[in-house]
């Protein structure tokens, strides 16, 4: 294990721990990067390291946060969409309301 690696680590039977960010470690394992923190959870035999190899594709947080917000803009701009549209509708309606006349007027 080396400082700044990314790695598969699973606690070992029993144990509950945490990451370095607080949250809990699942208990089937996860990828870390790491850090004196992890070494000292293998040192003191709280941890394993697993087989898995870390996903090939991993974003980084950047690209990650950049398509979070481009979904989210993505996702505004048809909501605008659809209320325009309905909007529409509701006066292509009001105006077919106001040309329209009922049966008993004509008479």
């Amino acid at each position: 294990m080396k400082l700044g690696e990314k790695v598969f680590i699973i606690p070992k039977e029993g144990k509950r721990l945490r990451k370095e960010s607080g949250q809990p470690l699942h208990e089937d394992g996860e990828f870390v990067t790491i850090t004196p923190y992890y070494v000292r959870l293998y040192e003191d035999g709280d941890i394993e390291v697993g087989e898995k190899e870390p996903p090939e594709e991993a974003e980084p947080k950047e690209q990650r946060e950049h398509i979070k917000k481009m979904k989210k803009d993505r996702d505004r701009k048809n909501k605008l969409k659809q209320e325009d549209e309905a909007s529409e509708e509701d006066e292509s309606f009001d105006e077919a309301d106001k040309t329209s006349t009922p049966d008993s007027e004509e008479r």
